[in-house]
């Protein structure tokens, strides 16, 4: 009984640094600015800049943000953030 307190425990540790980890924009480097600016143009965004944690952007769409600023597809100059979550895919929020 007592080992599976500490397991539990252990286990609950790992994930709330984990969520907090990612809610500070410490998995915001190159690599999801990159997946990003890659999300962004799949769906006809050009030129694109991205950078910067969007800080409460997201929601329930995943703990993961990164805020960019690009043109669509008819012209406009939009903004917003590309939302990513553990188990879900990506999502675009405009300002």
């Amino acid at each position: 009984m007592k080992k599976e307190i500490i397991t539990l425990s252990v286990t609950s540790s790992i994930a709330a640094a984990w969520l907090a980890a990612g809610a500070l924009g410490i998995f915001n480097d190159e690599g999801l600015d990159s997946k990003a600016a890659q999300v962004l143009r799949n769906n006809g965004f050009d030129p694109i800049e991205v950078g910067g944690h969007g800080w409460h952007d997201c929601g329930r769409d995943g703990p993961f943000s990164t805020r960019f600023k690009a043109k669509a597809a008819n012209g406009t100059v939009v903004g917003g953030s590309v939302c990513e979550g553990f188990l879900n895919g990506s999502s675009i929020k405009l300002d």
